[in-house]
């Protein structure tokens, strides 16, 4: 059920023309969602390790994270390729109990009517068989909005290996980190919640190999992950949180994963809540 008051949501993450200005190089126009990290472009249940998105790729990159954008990408030769952007920012709120969180600031292009323009940067080396290698680089002219007094900018950087050996050994590693800046005039200040610098990396080495007598192909990883998010006190300042998840897929079908996973969390400081215990799931992708 879809409506004003059904619980369902329909929502378009990709919608955009392309135009090839030569075989090397594309222009390209519409809603698209942002290439950063490793998940935001990829985010099928099947095509990532663990129940749930890990916690650096969805409170500080924040995938999923779709905007209107225009922009070129395209190959630069030995390998290289790049992505060079124009796209509606985030409306990040600097009051209440999503103050300073990114995540809280994508409007998803339906609701941008508050939103200043940002810039994005990619490059991206894939020269050798199964490694990936990225860096991009994001600056949000006005990251607060445009309906308040302030005018504050940030700025979004973002690395990542993605390896994948024929052997089925895979490794994962991603930084990512903001910095949010501040217009004390008009009262914003992230720094007097920990919020000025907001940064996660993870690493996650994963082996996957055919069953044999079962069909299928099984997974099993692990995942060491630290960033900074709100601490869900009343004073919602932002504290690093540490969190080690082991577990499995199991693909019977390449679109179709069962997920087991474990983990233990633990934050540097006091907060409302650290979250050890299972998790299951399934997934598919169609």
């Amino acid at each position: 059920m879809v409506g004003e008051d059904g619980p369902g949501e329909v929502a378009l993450e990709l919608a955009f023309l392309e135009m090839d200005l030569n075989p090397r190089h594309h222009l390209r126009a519409g809603i698209d969602i942002l290439p950063v990290g490793l998940l935001n472009l990829t985010h099928e249940p099947n095509t990532f390790y663990g129940v749930e998105r890990n916690p650096v790729e969805t409170e500080i990159i924040p995938s999923t994270w779709s905007e209107a954008t225009a922009g070129f990408w395209g190959e630069l030769g030995a390998g290289f390729a790049y992505n060079l952007y124009l796209h509606t920012g985030l409306s990040v709120p600097t009051t209440g109990g999503s103050a300073f969180r990114p995540r809280s600031g994508r409007l998803e292009v339906a609701e941008a009517d508050d939103q200043n323009a940002a810039v994005l940067g990619r490059l991206i080396y894939t020269g050798m068989p199964g490694l990936e290698l990225a860096a991009t680089l994001d600056y949000q002219a006005d990251y607060t909005g445009t309906a308040d007094d302030a005018e504050a900018d940030a700025w979004l950087f973002e690395a990542h290996a993605d390896y994948k050996h024929v052997s089925g050994l895979a490794l994962r590693a991603l930084y990512a980190r903001w910095e949010l800046g501040s217009d004390r005039a008009a009262g914003v200040d992230p720094g007097a919640f920990g919020a000025d610098t907001l940064q996660g990396w993870y690493i996650e080495p994963a082996y996957r190999f055919a069953l044999g007598m079962v069909p299928g192909e099984l997974g099993v990883f692990g995942r060491y992950q630290s960033w900074d998010e709100r601490n869900q006190l009343a004073v919602h300042d932002f504290v690093n949180f540490d969190m080690i998840t082991l577990g499995f897929n199991y693909w019977p079908h390449p679109q179709v994963v069962f997920k087991f996973d474990y983990q233990w969390q633990h934050a540097a400081e006091p907060v409302a809540i650290e979250r050890d215990g299972v998790n299951i799931g399934m997934g598919y992708q169609f």
